[in-house]
């Protein structure tokens, strides 16, 4: 069974004033990874989302894969929190 992921915007439903500055994107964005973090922590998981610094991720069957990744690749700054 694969469980469908929500968009980063579907989640974190903000005004469109908000949301399509860089502030609001940045913001929904960390907000996003601390609750999947969160999510992977109650899991017993390693919190790893948005860490793949370089890009590349051997966790092919995380259902966060794709996501995690392009986070990691445009906001590297989030692998360090």
């Amino acid at each position: 069974m694969t469980r469908t992921v929500p968009t980063l915007l579907e989640k974190c439903a903000l005004p469109p004033d908000v949301s399509e500055t860089l502030e609001g994107v940045v913001m929904m964005t960390a907000l996003r990874v601390k609750e999947i973090r969160e999510r992977q922590r109650k899991e017993g998981h390693f919190d790893c989302f948005g860490r793949a610094a370089s890009g590349y991720c051997d966790q092919h069957q995380c259902i966060y894969h794709a996501e995690c990744t392009s986070i990691s690749l445009a906001m590297p700054e989030l692998a360090a929190t």
